[in-house]
């Protein structure tokens, strides 16, 4: 079992959405960390449309805050479990960040207990990990999880602006890979003007007339009305042709293109994993955490 950290360099290009699709359509039990430090809640007030209500005598619904909590006193490895949220007719759990990025120093103390433990869990459970991680250079930022997760994931969209806006944080992932680990890139709305090529040399680390090319891993078809019925809790938008229909169904969602792109952005992962464990011999959340040891 594994863990993916999902992350960004600059603007919106679609990390918390991705993720949470990813989660949604994952074929076996799987963790959605909910990391980003802006205390955006997006799982929260995006998803669930803000509706989602504590469980009977909560006052309210907990996260990373309360697991740093527990953390603090020792009882991280007790209470993780309990805190996670079940997604009903899915393989996913949730673990929702904070409501403010003020307590992003909280969660800064957090994160490397955490993926001990996560990266423990997972031989132990089958349970894979997830990680939103969000934009990257912000205050609490899980920095942990970018730099020692199985897969680390940089998203972009298909723009000089954005390419050129991650290529710093590319040649830190690229130069900062460790044995065992597999860093690449994700790119959101291929042809919007450019595609994966492109996006492969821009933020590639040239090093005099050399240029090692940035792995583009895979492709997230541009929906924008797809998109916001995870981000937003839209209703599903409906094909053209159903023009006596209010709204699209789950089906035609599920296997709309956008959906389509996610689950083979999932599968894609998954492959590298297996590639990885193959080559390490050992499952790779154990052997990193073995080989992080050595160092």
């Amino acid at each position: 079992m594994a863990i993916y950290t999902l992350c960004s360099a600059s603007g919106s290009p679609g990390v918390s959405t991705t993720a949470l699709g990813l989660a949604l359509t994952w074929p076996r039990p799987v963790i959605l960390v909910e990391a980003d430090p802006s205390g955006s809640q997006a799982i929260l007030s995006g998803y669930y449309r803000g509706s989602k209500e504590p469980a009977p005598g909560q006052r309210a619904i907990p996260g990373l805050l309360e697991l740093s909590v527990e953390a603090r006193q020792g009882r991280l490895q007790e209470q993780l479990p309990q805190l996670l949220m079940d997604e009903p007719k899915t393989n996913a759990r949730f673990l929702l960040s904070t409501d403010s990025h003020m307590q992003s120093v909280v969660l800064t103390r957090l994160w490397d207990d955490l993926l001990l433990e996560l990266q423990t869990l997972g031989p132990k459970t089958g349970q894979d990990v997830i990680v939103d991680a969000g934009r990257l250079g912000l205050d609490g930022s899980p920095m942990p999880f970018v730099r020692r997760s199985d897969v680390t994931l940089l998203f972009t969209r298909s723009t000089v602006r954005d390419f050129v806006g991650a290529r710093s944080w590319a040649k830190t992932l690229l130069e900062g890979s460790a044995p065992g680990r597999y860093v690449g890139a994700v790119v959101v709305g291929p042809g919007r003007p450019y595609g994966p090529r492109e996006a492969s040399v821009a933020m590639g680390i040239r090093e005099g007339s050399d240029l090692t090319k940035m792995p583009i891993l895979s492709a997230v078809k541009w929906a924008p009305k797809h998109a916001a019925s995870l981000s937003d809790g839209e209703p599903f938008p409906k094909h053209r042709w159903q023009f006596w229909k209010s709204e699209g169904s789950q089906r035609d969602f599920d296997q709309s293109g956008y959906m389509r792109s996610i689950r083979a952005l999932g599968e894609a992962v998954r492959t590298q994993v297996q590639r990885i464990e193959e080559e390490m011999g050992a499952p790779t959340a154990s052997a990193l955490a073995e080989w992080e040891g050595t160092r």
